[in-house]
């Protein structure tokens, strides 16, 4: 696969991720941790967990673990920032997975 095509596929993957995540996280929030008694779904916490992973956990890590939160500005800055780094490697493992994929089939063909 060419490189301009691996970095469209790329970009691709990683921005309707951050887009998917966003919109299911902000749901999620909504629904379970914005309220007292909210009901948030199984299901979507469990597909909120798995495209959060694996930086989204850096979250839950002490503060002192991470840059000063004066140099995110406020904290939907830093959830907006980590969401995008991860989608990015989404985008990048996934491209890479379809292009491992076209080789082998390329492989075979021949």
């Amino acid at each position: 696969m060419q490189s301009r095509r691996f970095l469209a596929l790329v970009i691709a993957i990683s921005v309707g991720h951050w887009l998917l995540y966003l919109a299911l996280f902000s749901m999620d929030f909504a629904l379970g941790d914005a309220g007292a008694g909210g009901f948030v779904p199984g299901l979507l916490g469990v597909v909120v967990g798995v495209l959060g992973a694996p930086l989204m956990y850096v979250l839950l890590l002490p503060l002192t673990a991470l840059p000063s939160p004066r140099w995110w500005g406020d904290d939907s800055n830093l959830i907006l920032g980590v969401a995008a780094l991860n989608a990015l490697l989404w985008g990048w493992v996934l491209a890479a997975l379809v292009r491992r994929r076209r080789a082998r089939r390329a492989r075979e063909a021949a």
